[in-house]
């Protein structure tokens, strides 16, 4: 992919940790040696025993303020019924002004707890892509160019033009879970974020989403080898597996499959949901693991893969001792042996 130097990035949970909390872990996972800090965009929590849902936006140019030199961005955020897509321009265009070279633009078509709290609709997959890409192209275009107009089936823009530009360009990540999101990834990114899990294993990033990826860079002319490939894993460390595992009740519904097509914005009905997730189910989504080496060999798979980030989210015990274990285990053992390509 794009860089010779493996990179590696942490997602803060907005929903699980109160906003000063969130900075402290901002601050430490810099610190521990993490590249890059995502932090979560939802209106609603995942469960309603979630303790927070600090605003994304606000948290990012604290989290800048608080730090030296790891980029920030959404992870992710999501055009559409929250955000008009030319406001996101505007924005990540300010950021990147204030923070040059430090802001990335995550961005990702959503999820129905959060888009349909607001009073979005929740429509069937195909749509939900099409509008999608056509936002896409809205901040491509705004940031890109000078006065915009566009007329389009979801957005309109007249004679639009962002006055405060950053001096460096602020790069556009897009998250993809298949084929034709990744495709869309390809057309209007400069990179790309895939998940793990079942729902899409190594051999799947491998042979299906990487290709489509490449494929949309094509249509707009553009070399996906210079393009920036992260994956996003789940885990959860402590010496103590059952500390772990009593975290999960928070997390056990995201493994329901096609969660995603469920038009759902309560958040107490996914907990509800959740209390039938087992254990095992819930372990073959997670890394689940009690010492760094393991997590290192579970997640060895993934670099293998050529990957330019690496973005852990931790749904540990005390997620400090993650962030110093991983500081001083994990990274540095896979930074060395696969940090140079």
């Amino acid at each position: 992919m794009s860089s010779t130097n493996v990179e590696f990035g942490y997602l803060g949970i907005n929903e699980v940790h109160p906003p000063q909390e969130m900075l402290k872990l901002a601050v430490d996972a810099e610190r521990y040696g993490f590249d890059t800090i995502w932090l979560s965009d939802h209106f609603h929590p995942w469960s309603n025993a979630g303790t927070s849902c600090n605003f994304a936006w606000t948290m990012m140019a604290a989290a800048l303020e608080r730090t030296g030199k790891a980029r920030v961005g959404p992870g992710v955020t999501v055009p559409g019924a929250r955000y008009n897509p030319a406001v996101l321009a505007q924005a990540s265009a300010t950021l990147g002004a204030t923070y040059p070279g430090r802001f990335f633009l995550g961005i990702g078509s959503g999820e129905p707890i959060n888009e349909m709290a607001v009073g979005s609709d929740w429509p069937r997959a195909g749509k939900r892509l099409e509008k999608f890409d056509e936002a896409l192209e809205v901040i491509r275009l705004l940031f890109d160019g000078k006065f915009v107009d566009f007329t389009g089936k979801y957005f309109n823009l007249r004679t639009a033009n962002l006055y405060t530009k950053p001096s460096q360009p602020v790069p556009m990540i897009v998250s993809a879970s298949g084929p034709k999101s990744a495709r869309i990834a390809g057309k209007w990114g400069d990179g790309i974020i895939l998940p793990t899990g079942t729902e899409a294993p190594v051999e799947q990033l491998k042979n299906i989403i990487l290709p489509a990826f490449r494929a949309g860079a094509e249509e707009t002319g553009r070399d996906s080898r210079r393009m920036h490939a992260a994956v996003h894993i789940s885990v959860a460390y402590d010496e103590d597996e059952d500390k772990i595992l009593s975290t999960r009740e928070y997390w056990n519904h995201t493994v329901i499959p096609n969660l995603m097509n469920e038009a759902v914005s309560d958040p107490r009905i996914n907990e509800a949901k959740g209390k039938l997730i087992d254990v095992s189910t819930f372990k073959t989504h997670w890394i689940v693991a009690t010492s760094p080496d393991e997590h290192i060999k579970r997640l060895e798979p993934f670099m293998k893969l050529g990957i330019d980030e690496l973005v852990i989210l931790s749904t540990s015990p005390d997620e400090e001792k993650f962030l110093r274990v991983y500081g001083t285990k994990v990274l540095p053992y896979l930074r060395e042996t696969y940090g140079n390509r």
